[in-house]
């Protein structure tokens, strides 16, 4: 119930934000164009393995980039972190100066706010981003290019034609290896037939 009751408030302060996250449409278009990748996590005080408190970690978010919304979430972070996999999002950005505005409830506050932060994520670099406490802090920096999907399958087409070359020499060693054979069989056949003719036999 409160889950949902998080869901709701974020809801009523990104009002006008239209569809909740970044449409596949959106996403393919910034990853045609110059862009960079954001990295948010919400970090949890409870270190990993440790067994689930009786507190919530009830986190509900919204991130809003350049007057775009790109994320609208919600999850447990301190259940995340006890099987020891923080709750976080990763996903592109368009490359330059970049004005964040994250509204949240709860994520380890006692009540609804929004934050605001601006820096610069260049073409290809991850950045960074954690949220704890109420605070969001940018992190470390590095290059990071993902492989698409069209990337994967062009690789696998040039395993493929390779296994196919690989596939016709072996066949071409074997033909040479049974003509050899034949050779040598015809070899010792006349070499039979020979002795066989020779004067006094």
């Amino acid at each position: 119930m409160q889950a949902r009751l998080l869901v709701l408030v974020l809801g009523l302060l990104c009002s006008g934000c239209g569809k909740a996250g970044m449409s596949d449409a959106r996403m393919s278009h910034l990853l045609d164009a110059d862009h960079g990748w954001l990295d948010l996590t919400v970090v949890s005080t409870a270190p990993a393995g440790a067994k689930p408190s009786a507190a919530t970690g009830d986190c509900a978010l919204s991130l809003t980039v350049n007057g775009e919304q790109v994320l609208r979430e919600s999850g447990d972070y301190v259940a995340a972190t006890a099987l020891g996999n923080s709750l976080g999002y990763r996903f592109p950005v368009p490359a330059g100066k970049l004005e964040l505005m994250l509204d949240l409830a709860g994520c380890g506050t006692p009540k609804s706010r929004t934050l605001h932060q601006t820096f610069t994520v260049s073409k290809d670099q991850l950045q960074s981003l954690t949220l704890q406490d109420g605070v969001l802090r940018a992190g470390e920096h590095s290059e990071y290019q993902p492989a698409s999907l069209d990337e994967v399958r062009a690789q696998l087409k040039s395993v493929d034609a390779e296994l196919a070359q690989t596939r016709q020499g072996l066949t071409a060693v074997s033909n040479l290896v049974w003509v050899c054979l034949a050779l040598n069989a015809l070899l010792v056949l006349l070499l039979l037939v020979s002795w066989r003719r020779r004067p006094g036999k």
